[in-house]
């Protein structure tokens, strides 16, 4: 058993002991153990990218623990971890698409776990990362405030099409019911005033989408030109 090495756990931050009995790495303050055979495992970080490619993040996310108790500053492994917990292959993937408050506060956590134990050389990458999470969560608050007011522009322009139907049917009619003509005049005169009011609630959101789209775009390049740099092949898709 390779009892003379350093493995951090990746949870706490302790040092894990050896384990000569179970032959296994156990940590004596949150509990967890690792086998050694997968502990020092030296395709770890191959069976993690390629576990990232397939889609199977859990598997992934395991490897690269791996790897971080043994190299506890591990650029590629730290980035792997933040990848698996946002389900995403490579950083070109990433996307302003709804993302879940419980996989959003996951990524900030993975992102503060590398920023804290990561080479400051690497500190401007992870930054960058988070900058790139603020952004989806930010761009998932305002799409939740734009969606229902889509819907009722929708409604009303509906209603809007209608009442003009309506108008002109009953301006035909207008000698025979001039009643309903007023009604209806009234009436589309309601619905454009709820369309204005309801169009200068949309505007400020919409404005905002398009910053947001902006600011992720600039963010996210900066991840892509940083592992150009670190010579990455998993930047691109596959």
């Amino acid at each position: 058993m390779e009892n003379a090495k350093t493995v951090i756990c990746t949870k706490c931050g302790a040092q894990l002991e050896p384990d000569q009995e179970y032959n296994i790495y156990r940590c004596n303050f949150c509990g967890v153990a690792f086998g050694s055979s997968i502990l020092f495992n030296k395709d770890a970080m191959e069976k993690a990218d390629k576990s990232v490619q397939l889609g199977e993040f859990n598997e992934a996310d395991i490897w690269y623990r791996c790897v971080l108790m043994r190299e506890p500053k591990n650029f590629k492994a730290f980035r792997g971890r933040i990848l698996c917990a946002g389900k995403w292959k490579n950083v070109i993937e990433i996307d302003t698409d709804f993302m879940s408050e419980v996989r959003i506060k996951k990524l900030y956590k993975r992102i503060e776990e590398a920023m804290k134990h990561a080479d400051e050389e690497d500190m401007d990458y992870f930054a960058s990362f988070r900058k790139v999470v603020s952004v989806i969560e930010r761009y998932c608050k305002n799409e939740n405030e734009i969606n229902p007011l889509n819907a009722r522009m929708a409604n009303l322009s509906e209603q809007r099409k209608q009442f003009y139907l309506q108008q002109e049917e009953a301006e035909r009619e207008a000698e025979e019911q001039p009643v309903r003509v007023i009604t209806e005049v009234y009436g589309e005169t309601a619905v454009n005033s709820s369309v204005k009011e309801v169009e200068q609630k949309l505007q400020p959101l919409l404005d905002n989408r398009k910053h947001l789209d902006h600011e992720f775009r600039v963010a996210r390049q900066f991840l892509i030109g940083v592992e150009k740099k670190k010579s990455l092949d998993t930047t691109q898709k596959k």
